[in-house]
C-alpha cells in the first residue's frame, strides 16, 4: 500500500491460508479466501468473502461491481 500511496480501503487480499487471512484483517484491509482442501479446516469468519475458485476474483474486483 505505501508503494503505491493508496489506503486499505482500496485494497483486497487474496488469501488461502487463515494465517494471510489473520495479517490481512490486522492490517485492515479485506481478504478474500481461495477455498482448497488442504486449509478447508481452518477459521475463516472473518473474511470478507470465500471463494470456491479463483477463477471467481475478476467479477468480485471488476469497476463495474
Amino acid at each position: 500500500l505505501e508503494h503505491f500511496n493508496e489506503e486499505p480501503e482500496n485494497a483486497v487480499v487474496v488469501e488461502d491460508t487463515e494465517r494471510g487471512l489473520i495479517s490481512a484483517v490486522a492490517a485492515n484491509i479485506d481478504c478474500f479466501i481461495v477455498d482448497n482442501e488442504f486449509t478447508r479446516g481452518q477459521d475463516f469468519s472473518k473474511a470478507y468473502k470465500i471463494l470456491d475458485s479463483i477463477q471467481q476474483l475478476p467479477e468480485l474486483i471488476s469497476p463495474l461491481n
